[in-house]
């Protein structure tokens, strides 16, 4: 997880893991400045569990993933109030 570092540091860190540069870019446009970004890079996540989370974060938003069509489903409605 990425929190509160600069788009620099985190594009270093990402390019690092072998993401995409397409997904870079459309990170890059969409941080804005004065907020907290978070990035959770995992091959197995309890659904449920990180929908739990992400309820607890006022203002949070998903921005992308790759999870099935369900589980994206769960996430969204989580990060919805």
């Amino acid at each position: 997880v990425a929190e509160g570092t600069s788009i620099g540091e985190v594009t270093a860190k990402i390019v690092d893991l072998g993401i995409p540069d397409e997904w870079v870019a459309c990170f890059r446009e969409a941080v804005r400045p004065g907020t907290t970004t978070g990035v959770i890079l995992a091959e197995h996540v309890h659904v449920t569990a990180l929908a739990d989370e992400a309820r607890r974060i006022a203002g949070a938003e998903l921005l992308s993933t790759t999870v099935p069509d369900r589980a994206f489903e769960q996430l969204a409605a989580a990060f919805v109030r």
